[in-house]
C-alpha cells in the first residue's frame, strides 16, 4: 500500500514539473519565434516604406545662412559646419537667431526670439529636407549668471533609490547634465538643493519618460530677476528582444511557486491517507 502511494506522489510531481515547464518553454518559443519574426517582418516594412518615400526627394538639409542678432558667432559661419559660440556673455533676456535653409524645400526649426537661462545655453537648429533627413546646427550662447540663487547639491535616483550617474559631475555653475537609464524606468526622482534656503525649486519632466531623449527642468527662483534653469538630459534606452523576452520570463516564473504548493498541498492529503492506513 505504501509503495502505491510513494509511486502516485512521484507520478504527480513528475507530471506538474513537466507540464510547467513545458508552458515556460513553449511560451519562450512562441515570443522568439512567431513574435521577434513578426516584428522583424514590420521594421522592414516600415524601412522599405520610407526609403520608397525618399526617392527623387532632396537630400539637402544644409543651412545657407546662420545670424545671431547684435552677436558674432564663431567660427564663422560655414554650412558644413554645425558647433558655432558666442564668445562674450550677454545680458539681455533673449537673443534672436535668423536661419536660412540652403534648399527652398528644406525646413528650418529652432528660430526667432530664445529665450535664455542664467548659465550656458545650447540653441538647436534643425534643417529637415525633403526627403525628411535632418541636420542639426548648434550654438552655445552664455548669459551672465545670477550669483544670488543656484543649485549647491543635485541628485537623480530610480524609485527603488538607485542613483543614477550624471555626466559631467554636478557643478552649481553647469546648467546642462546627460542621464542614461534602462527601458524599464518610468520615472526618476530629483533631489536638489538650494544655495538659499528661501528658494522655490520646480522639477518637470521625471514622470512618464519615453524611449529616447527626455528633458528635465530643475527651475530655481527667489523672484523674478534671481532665477537659474537646470537640465537634465535622459536617455531611455529603447527595447530590444531581450528585453522583451526577460519580461516574459518573468511573467511565467510567477507560476512556479503556485506549482510547489500545489505539489506540497497534495502531498499532506496523501500522507494523511497513509496515516491513517497504518
Amino acid at each position: 500500500m505504501k509503495k502505491i502511494y510513494y509511486k502516485t506522489i512521484l507520478f504527480i510531481i513528475l507530471t506538474i514539473t513537466i507540464l510547467s515547464q513545458s508552458v515556460i518553454y513553449a511560451s519562450m518559443a512562441d515570443f522568439t519565434d512567431e513574435q521577434a519574426d513578426k516584428k522583424l517582418e514590420q521594421e522592414q516594412t516600415q524601412w522599405k516604406q520610407e526609403q520608397e518615400e525618399r526617392i527623387n526627394k532632396s537630400s539637402n538639409n544644409y543651412l545657407k545662412s546662420l545670424k545671431i542678432n547684435d552677436y558674432e558667432i564663431v567660427p564663422n559661419f560655414d554650412k558644413q559646419t554645425i558647433n558655432y559660440k558666442i564668445e562674450k556673455e550677454i545680458d539681455s533676456e533673449n537673443i534672436i537667431v535668423e536661419a536660412e535653409a540652403d534648399d527652398e524645400k528644406a525646413s528650418v526649426d529652432g528660430t526667432g526670439k530664445i529665450l535664455l537661462n542664467s548659465g550656458e545655453n545650447n540653441i538647436t537648429i534643425n534643417v529637415t529636407a525633403e526627403n525628411g533627413m535632418v541636420r542639426t546646427y548648434y550654438v552655445k550662447v552664455i548669459k551672465k549668471l545670477n550669483k544670488n540663487v543656484s543649485l549647491k547639491a543635485l541628485k537623480i535616483y530610480t524609485e527603488e533609490n538607485s542613483n543614477l550617474e550624471i555626466e559631467p559631475e554636478f557643478n552649481e555653475e553647469t546648467f546642462e547634465y546627460n542621464c542614461t537609464v534602462k527601458n524599464y524606468i518610468n520615472n526618476v526622482n530629483i533631489d536638489a538643493t538650494s544655495n538659499v534656503d528661501n528658494a522655490k525649486i520646480e522639477i518637470s519632466g521625471n514622470d512618464n519618460l519615453k524611449e529616447g531623449l527626455n528633458q528635465i527642468l530643475i527651475k530655481v527662483s527667489l523672484d523674478d530677476e534671481n532665477k537659474v534653469v537646470y537640465k537634465i538630459n535622459v536617455n531611455k534606452e529603447k527595447a530590444t528582444n531581450d528585453t522583451e523576452l526577460k519580461e516574459n520570463e518573468i511573467k511565467y516564473e510567477i507560476f512556479i511557486p503556485i506549482i510547489i504548493a500545489i505539489v506540497c498541498v497534495l502531498i499532506m492529503i496523501i500522507y494523511k491517507k497513509i496515516k491513517k492506513t497504518r
